[in-house]
Order: C-alpha cells, then structure tokens, then sequence
C-alpha cells in the first residue's frame, strides 16, 4: 500500500469509525486536520478522542513505524505537537515517537485499494480511462472548475513576472502578450522580439497615422529590407526610412519569420498589418479590453480591418484573390484565450475586483473549443467540452492532474474509487 493512499483514507475519512490504538485505545477522528505539503506533520490541528480525552494536535503518517527514526522525527521539535502516528505496519517502537499509534493495515476497505492501484497501473493516456465519463456530471464540472482556475493563475503568475519586468506596466506588459498572440505559435517567439525591439510608447507617438504604425513594425521586423515596385511599400520605407533614425532602431533579421507550410491568413506579413491597425483604431487598448463583457464586445474591438493594401495582398509585391484582410474567427478566439481572458482575470486579482475575474471566466465559456488532439481525445472519452471554459480546464486537468498521476486529488478520480462495483 502506498503512502498517499493512506493520506487519502485519512483526509476523505474512509476509514472505519472504530479504530483502537496499538495501545488498545478506541480513536474517534473528530476532524482529521489540515493536510501540509511543506516540511513538517503530515496534518495540522487535528482533533481525535482518544479513550475518554479529546485531543488536538498533529498527525504524522507513514508506511512504517520504524520510518519515524529513518526520516529523523526523533528529536525534531517540528514534530513535538504529533499526537498520532498512522501507519501501514508496525515493525518498531522508534524513540521519541507519539505515544499513539494506529495501524490501519486492517481498517483499509480493499476495493477501495484495488480501484486505486488500477488507476496507478493504467496505461492509458489518462488514468481512468475509458471510465473518465462514469464519474458523473458533478464531478467532472466540479473538478474543472477548480482546473480552469488554476490554469489562469498560473496565466497570472506569469503576467506578475512580465509586470515586474515591465516595472508594473499594464500596458506594456499588454502590449508583449498581446503582439505575441498575433504570431500564432509560429512566429509567436519573433512578433515578440518585434514588441521588444518596439517600445510602445513610441507606437502610440504615431497612432493617428496607419502608414507610420505599419512602417514602424514592418521596419523593425526586417521586412522592408529590399527593392519595391508597388507605390504602399514604397511608401513604407520611405517612412520607416525618416522614423528609424529619429528613434534610433535598429531592425530584427528578417530571417527570424516562418512562412512555409503556413495558410496565408496566417503569414506574418497580414498579421503585422492586422496588428498596426488593432493599436491604430483602439486607443487605450488594455483599459477597453478590461472593460468588455461579452465575446461580441472583444469581436467588435479585434475584429479590424488591415490597410487597403492588404485586402489584395498576403506578402509584400506578390498580388493575391480579393480577400478580408480582419483577423478571422478563430484567430480572435485563441487571442482571448491565450492574452485577453488571462489579463482580465490577472487584472482582477491583482486589483481585488471578483466582478473581472468573473467576467474573465465568463468569457471562455462564450468561446467555442479549441480543436485539437487532445480536445477530441477527451470527447472519445464521452466528455462534452461546449466552449473553451471546458477545454482549457481539460488540458491544465491533463497536464497537472492525469500526466503527474494525481488522482487522489482529482474529484474524478475521488468518484472513481469510491463508486460501488
């Protein structure tokens, strides 16, 4: 038996209710105390009644007694508040140990175990498949719930890093995430090079004037670096030309953008254009993105057109079909996901305002699912996954929970084990 399943018994008290001590005292587990994942007792502030005395304090659980000495408790002062040892087997009298010990070896409900060591032995993608959807409905919404949550603070720690590098900047940390998206993953690593290479705030000196935006970006992206025909170009660089020395730039290597085996909506060439619009037509980006509500709010404000130029071109010089030169659905879908919805929940957090956080999980639950390998894995599986609230709960559920073989934790894998047959 292993260790976290004792922990689990313990926590979840699947334990019987009368339980004696190797002394011989009957134990009533009035609350089992607050599990501890740093160093230190197992659980604190327990409350047990051992005998006729009620008790409170810590709890230390091991597979042996003897672990006691071998993991150096003995002497500890950490551990002087334990009043109880749990324990698989008990193989020693270690000094310096509580003076109550629980053997439990005989108490564990043993389909309880074998459910478990299923889960552990399985090698399926994920533990409990196919079995994931007998769960029941509760238990899945309720655990990605709690994943979903998790994924956005981890989207908010990251945002606190980029906030100290930006010396608390909302704004300019916006701006990095934000131009990064536009990448897509491609080319995510260089449109961020590009913002790097760009501080907004000059950006935002030529906000008024489309060809000054695009030939600020176009310039440092490297990409005005040859001969033109065509008078739009040309007109770029003649401008770039004027703004690089004002401003001392000095441009990226255009060889750091990817175009092969990518559709042409996606070319960097339309996306840059697509992003000297966005800061063109939306003053105060960051502050009218925080402020949205609904999916068609952020529609409304992304969904801008490039430059004429664009509607007939996907690469500088090379003329194309007649085309929409605004970013299309599924591009503005991955831009909340990945920059607005983790900005607005970071935003709320940092500033205490629940309302924004909110909102921010509302919107996931507007945008479709993404899809992908992994999305329809879990649809094989008999799960629903109706909007993006779902899937990325999925794929932090997958990454933290499933990969790590966290099913104690998981509520699925909690409905699991203690399901009858």
């Amino acid at each position: 038996m292993r260790e976290e399943f004792v922990y689990y018994l313990w926590q979840h008290r699947l334990l019987p209710q009368q339980l004696v001590t190797t002394q011989g005292e009957c134990i009533e587990v009035v609350h089992p105390g607050t599990r501890n994942i740093d160093s230190g007792p197992d659980y604190f502030n327990a409350r047990l009644r051992i005998g006729d005395t009620l008790w409170a304090g810590n709890v230390e659980i091991h597979v042996k007694t003897s672990d006691w000495a071998r993991h150096g408790h003995s002497g500890d002062k950490a551990y002087d508040n334990v009043i109880l040892h749990v324990v698989i087997q008990d193989d020693a009298s270690p000094e310096g140990a509580p003076g109550h010990t629980l053997v439990i070896g005989n108490y564990v409900d043993h389909d309880l175990e074998n459910k478990y060591e299923q889960l552990m032995a399985s090698r399926g993608k994920v533990p409990c498949e196919p079995d994931t959807a007998q769960a029941g409905p509760l238990a899945l919404e309720a655990m990605l719930s709690c994943t979903l949550v998790e994924r956005l603070q981890s989207r908010y720690n990251e945002i606190e890093r980029l906030l100290a590098e930006t010396k608390l900047s909302w704004e300019e940390a916006f701006y990095l995430r934000m131009t990064r998206s536009y990448g897509l993953r491609v080319n995510a690593d260089a449109m961020e090079m590009l913002a790097r290479s760009l501080p907004l705030k000059i950006l935002g000196r030529h906000r008024d004037s489309l060809v000054q935006l695009e030939a600020l970006l176009f310039g440092q992206a490297g990409l005005l670096n040859q001969s033109f025909t065509e008078t739009w170009p040309r007109q770029l660089q003649n401008e770039y030309s004027f703004l690089q020395k004002k401003y001392s730039l000095n441009p990226l290597d255009s060889s750091i953008w990817k175009f092969a085996r990518l559709r042409p909506p996606s070319f960097p060439t339309l996306r840059i254009a697509q992003f000297a619009s966005l800061i063109h037509y939306s003053q105060g980006l960051f502050s009218r993105l925080t402020s949205i509500g609904t999916v068609g709010d952020a529609v409304a404000l992304l969904m801008v057109p490039a430059s004429d130029y664009w509607k007939n071109h996907y690469r500088f010089e090379l003329i194309s079909p007649p085309h929409s030169s605004s970013p299309g659905n599924n591009s503005i879908w991955l831009i909340l996901i990945n920059t607005v919805v983790p900005f607005l929940f970071a935003w709320g957090r940092d500033r205490g305002d629940q309302n924004a956080s909110d909102r921010a999980i509302n919107l996931l639950s507007q945008v479709p699912a993404e899809e992908n390998s992994q999305i329809s894995f879990w649809k094989s599986l008999g799960i629903d996954v109706p909007s993006s609230f779902h899937s990325q709960a999925l794929l932090e559920l997958k990454k933290n929970y499933c990969d790590r073989r966290r099913c104690l934790e998981c509520q699925i894998g909690h409905q699991l084990i203690r399901s009858k047959g």
